[in-house]
């Protein structure tokens, strides 16, 4: 199923519980007993985070001046399941902040004219808000917090319903110049938990870091998010925290959506642009765990199940279910049964409060004699070898990092720093590449897209060699029509070392025989060898070249400190970034420390149209995500990985939509078109075999996303809602036959 069928089932499902309960939603409350704050309780649950299409689409088209991208940071909308927790009923006042300055010696704001005590603060800083919520001994809610506060589980716009009403909170009406109002001055500006003022009087700061497409993220994840907080750092050192709600100086009702985002830099009054804006700023806190005084925990504490000689995928899927974050550590002595449970800190039976981390050790290292389980990709005929779910060690470990400075001392401690530390990583199960993409499928590839080959090296192209000279978008564009993608780095290096941490594909020892590489000096190699021609040095998965040969290219963004902020699951690499990466080394190099398995190499991703010798040693390999290996080749799996059929097939597409769109499907070098009107389903006789649905929008071809081709068989694959693609909501898919079930 897609992310965003699953997706839409998951919002269906949890807006039409939240209709029967939101109207009647009891409101818990508490006093913080340092300051005295009222705090509202928010329930543990799911709720639907960011903008939909369809609320997107009725605000346009009541204010058609708002242009798509100004909302672009909120969507798509995805679920998000959230701890409970306790958030203060109002935003912090000017009173409590004077008794956090009598009693720490904080600063007063430099003004602060005509606000008395019940007035919410105002002027602060994200670091002044910070630091207030640390004398409470609370915190500033993460975007997810707020926004769940703020909506409740229904999706609505507006902490009061889905209607924009001004006189509903404070806000600015007319020209006057509007101050703010003491907290709760406006009873309809309360959230379905009973927080008040989340729509108007001040913008609130949140804990997370802003980044523009941090959405994206989750949305692609396949997971539902669990309490997430926001990129780990400040993105491309420009963006700054997160800013929510609209506040008394605005005007316009679109700033005061549930969803809206905005950002400013923590650590300064306001830029000089900005006028002094920053006087809009205020905050409320949250309460996640038991405080002085606090003697009731949200959630009472669970009890750990039975782990050891389990299974470790039954375990850690019981223990999540629980809501407790599980960390794994490795034992890889042979005699231990493979990825069962072999300890469990607690143990069975210990009460732990709901969040507590759990640490499984288990041995994750496969058998020597255990067969590769394989498939092949019948688009480009390549082997693909399975990579199973579990932990591997990622990372040089320290003693690796002293055993290569004592033997190269001029090499610095610090060339090893995007490599550390060394941590244990968990990853779902995938499918990779044995070999190299080859000159001779990228070639096919090129023909079967009408592309032109990128400038061959200075000794040609071979058909057997490693493809060459190309960019990340070239290596991306072939993985995407194979119906995969490129490896991130957390997967090329467990493909790479298997779970044992080792420094070569083959072990710990330097061995120039069992890869592509120079001997005395750079470049002496002459030229890269054929894919596979070095099966000595394959890694412990059977995958081939993985030290040697060409450089290969992975999907994350670069960042040298990555290692140290990144999770334990599934690691994407940062949001967003200036440099992509490369892994493993090419027959350019022939220092050994270069081979190792944990090498990473910022590179820029793209050079527009111009080829030079400087990247013919860049190469790559595709994977295929997929949460267990897939049953054998079969009519019904989208995407597919079927023998392409002979004779004409049919696509059925239907229109869903208000205007007017052109769908094209290609299948190697042949290829139809057609013009779709609203509301209208059309039939269209196309090749058999795979092929490549796309929209044609503005003369351009965006190719439906996340599938990228689809296996076309007797009978219909039915598209629908392509005139939302490029709004980010089409889904599609088969639709059963109930006279022809498969």
């Amino acid at each position: 199923m897609s992310n965003r069928l699953l997706f839409s089932v998951i919002s269906f499902t949890l807006l039409l519980h939240a209709s029967l309960v939101m109207a009647i939603q009891p409101v818990a409350t508490r006093i913080n007993p340092v300051d005295g704050a009222e705090m509202v309780l928010v329930p543990a649950g799911e709720f639907m985070m960011g903008l939909s299409a369809e609320q997107l689409d009725t605000w346009r088209q009541q204010y058609p001046y708002h242009l798509k991208d100004d909302f672009s940071d909120e969507m798509p909308r995805h679920p998000v399941y959230l701890d409970a927790y306790w958030i203060y009923k109002y935003e912090v006042t000017v009173g409590q902040y004077k008794q956090f300055c009598r009693e720490t010696g904080h600063a007063l704001p430099k003004t602060m004219v005509g606000l008395t005590d019940r007035y919410p603060i105002e002027n602060v800083t994200w670091e002044d808000a910070r630091a207030y919520a640390e004398w409470v001994q609370a915190a500033l809610p993460t975007e997810a917090e707020w926004e769940k506060a703020a909506r409740g589980t229904d999706g609505r716009l507006f902490p009061w319903g889905n209607d924009w009403d001004p006189a509903k909170c404070r806000c600015q009406t007319r020209d006057e110049t509007r101050i703010t109002s003491p907290v709760g001055s406006y009873p309809a500006d309360t959230s379905p938990y009973g927080a008040m003022d989340m729509a108007g009087n001040l913008r609130e700061w949140c804990a997370d870091w802003y980044a523009p497409d941090y959405y994206l993220q989750d949305y692609f994840s396949n997971r539902i998010p669990y309490n997430p907080a926001g990129p780990a750092k400040q993105v491309a050192g420009r963006y700054g925290r997160v800013l929510r709600g609209g506040n008394s100086r605005i005007v316009n009702g679109a700033e005061f959506r549930t969803t809206n985002r905005a950002q400013c830099d923590p650590n300064r009054w306001s830029p000089p642009e900005w006028n002094g804006w920053i006087a809009w700023f205020g905050f409320r806190c949250v309460v996640r765990a038991p405080m002085p005084g606090h003697d009731t925990l949200i959630q009472p504490p669970v009890e750990l199940p039975p782990t050891v000689g389990k299974p470790r995928t039954e375990v850690r899927r019981a223990l999540e279910a629980l809501r407790l974050r599980v960390t794994e550590t490795l034992d890889t002595r042979p005699e231990q049964p493979d990825d069962v449970v072999l300890t469990c800190k607690p143990v069975a039976g210990a009460k732990v409060e709901l969040g507590s981390t759990v640490t499984l050790t288990i041995n994750c290292v496969p058998p020597a004699d255990a067969p590769p389980i394989t498939r092949v990709n019948s688009i480009d005929g390549t082997r693909m070898l399975w990579i199973p779910p579990g932990p591997f060690l990622m990372g040089l470990s320290d003693k690796q990092a002293e055993g290569w400075l004592a033997r190269n001392p001029r090499a610095g401690k610090s060339l090893f720093d995007p490599e550390r530390p060394q941590r244990t990583v968990y990853l779902d199960g995938f499918w990779i590449y044995q070999n190299l993409v080859t000159v001779g499928q990228y070639r096919w590839f090129c023909e079967a897209m009408g592309l032109r080959m990128p400038d061959p090296p200075k000794w040609g192209w071979r058909d057997e060699d490693p493809m060459g000279n190309i960019t990340y978008g070239d290596a991306l564009s072939y993985a995407r029509w194979m119906g995969g993608t490129l490896p991130t780095e957390a997967q090329w290096e467990k493909a790479a070392r298997g779970g044992d941490g080792r420094l070569y594909p083959w072990g710990e020892t330097w061995d120039p025989a069992k890869c592509q590489g120079s001997t005395k000096t750079f470049y002496d190699a002459g030229k890269p060898a054929p894919a596979g021609n070095h099966p000595q040095g394959a890694s412990p998965y059977g995958v081939m070249d993985m030290a040697g040969n060409v450089m290969q290219l992975c999907l994350d963004w670069y960042a040298p400190d990555s290692y140290r902020y990144s999770g334990a699951r599934d690691p994407q690499g940062p949001v967003t970034g200036q440099m992509g990466v490369m892994r493993g080394a090419s027959w350019t190099l022939f220092e050994p420390m270069d081979f190792r398995a944990t090498r990473r190499m910022p590179i820029v991703r793209d050079f527009g149209p111009t080829r030079n010798a400087d990247i013919s040693a860049w190469g790559f390999r595709v994977v295929v995500n997929s949460v267990q290996p897939p049953p054998p080749p079969g009519p019904a799996i989208l995407p597919p990985f079927t023998e392409p059929l002979e004779g004409e097939n049919e696509l059925r597409v239907t229109n869903e939509g208000d205007c007017a769109v052109k769908l094209g499907v290609r299948s190697g070098t042949r290829g139809v078109d057609a013009d779709i009107p609203p509301h209208t389903t059309v039939r269209l006789s196309v090749p058999a075999g795979i092929c490549l649905p796309y929209i044609i929008y503005e003369n351009k071809p965006y190719f439906l996303f996340p599938c990228t081709y689809l296996a076309i068989e007797k009978g219909f694959i039915e598209i629908m809602n392509v005139a939302n693609q490029l709004d980010g909501s089409c889904t599609y898919g088969r639709r059963p036959d109930p006279m022809n079930p498969r």
